[in-house]
């Protein structure tokens, strides 16, 4: 339960963080918008970062866990075969 919920955490995180980072930019109103929006959404991508960075973390964790629970299981149903 947990892990679809990191998951989709890290995904919308991640996505509109790659929004922000590469695509508003290159939009032509990009260069007539206010200072202080821009920097706006410097500080929020600099704070959602570190975030996507930890549910990335977490995630691997949770699979890599899950991934050593299956391979002791293989290994179970083959020597038991």
């Amino acid at each position: 339960m947990y892990i679809i919920s990191y998951l989709c955490h890290y995904f919308l995180y991640r996505d509109i963080f790659r929004l922000a980072v590469q695509n508003i930019p290159n939009h032509p109103e990009y260069k007539t918008a206010d200072v202080a929006e821009k920097q706006l959404a410097r500080k929020q991508c600099k704070e959602i970062f570190p975030v996507i960075e930890e549910l990335k973390l977490n995630l691997k964790k949770r699979y890599a866990a899950q991934y050593r629970i299956h391979l002791e299981e293989q290994v179970r149903v083959c020597l038991y075969n």
